[in-house]
């Protein structure tokens, strides 16, 4: 998402984009631990906030030489603060803990744009929350990655066989046990009819190169298939709801 926006705000002049988390903390972080970095590092540093980045410290907005901007705020008790904001484009990371009352206040921050676009983006937890129910709503796309061994399809989602696929060795076909080699995958969109106007991707842990691509992170990874409680494991490494009694 940071280097998304910054890239978006560079090229775009008199672009706004908003960014929202629940807490002041996840966006603070955000803002000047993700944001920041990638501006202040950039080769074209020059081209894209000129002189005034440095006299722009506020962690609630940064501000480019073309006059786009990201704005960044929090709501978990209420939405107040987004108001009066007119974005083109509304980011709301860690959804699942938005208050779903509040969403209709952010999205109105884009009543006057002719762009309106908004991303969701979290760990959905329970099915009992926003995140899930963007996820319902969306295109569900999940990525695919053809076994050279069996030509079988494997697609890394729970309801597909995604468990079968996490073995000691490595990311597995769940047919015929062949090692995988996700980077060669795609996404498939479960439902083709969204995929134009409410896209949504499945990223689970077990697809990412950082992961797969690491024997010792791998194997962390693995470990906590087996150690950690069903749900936790769900949630935080493959990226689906899961509830609990």
């Amino acid at each position: 998402l940071a280097a998304l926006g910054v890239i978006n705000g560079g090229y775009q002049p008199y672009l706004n984009q908003l960014f929202v988390t629940p807490l002041f903390e996840q966006i603070r972080r955000f803002s000047n631990n993700y944001v920041r970095p990638f501006i202040e590092n950039s080769p074209i540093k020059s081209i894209l906030v000129g002189e005034g980045f440095r006299r722009d410290s506020s962690v609630f907005q940064r501000t480019f030489a073309n006059e786009s901007n990201m704005f960044f705020t929090f709501a978990f008790l209420d939405a107040e603060r987004a108001r009066g904001i007119a974005a083109d484009i509304l980011n709301i990371d860690e959804l699942q803990d938005i208050d779903v009352e509040f969403i209709p206040i952010l999205e109105s921050c884009l009543a006057a744009s002719h762009i309106g676009m908004t991303q969701y983006s979290g760990t959905p937890k329970t099915t009992d929350n926003a995140m899930h129910f963007k996820w319902e709503q969306s295109s569900q796309a999940h990525w695919v990655t053809k076994c050279t061994s069996c030509s079988d399809d494997n697609i890394a989602g729970i309801a597909f066989g995604l468990e079968k696929m996490i073995r000691k060795e490595g990311f597995c076909c769940k047919k015929c046990g062949a090692l995988l080699n996700p980077a060669a995958g795609f996404y498939y969109h479960m439902y083709k009819d969204r995929a134009n106007n409410n896209p949504g991707w499945h990223i689970p842990q077990t697809i990412m190169p950082m992961h797969y691509g690491n024997p010792r992170k791998w194997l962390q990874l693995y470990n906590k298939s087996v150690r950690w409680p069903r749900f936790r494991f769900y949630n935080e490494v493959l990226g689906e709801a899961c509830d609990v009694g």
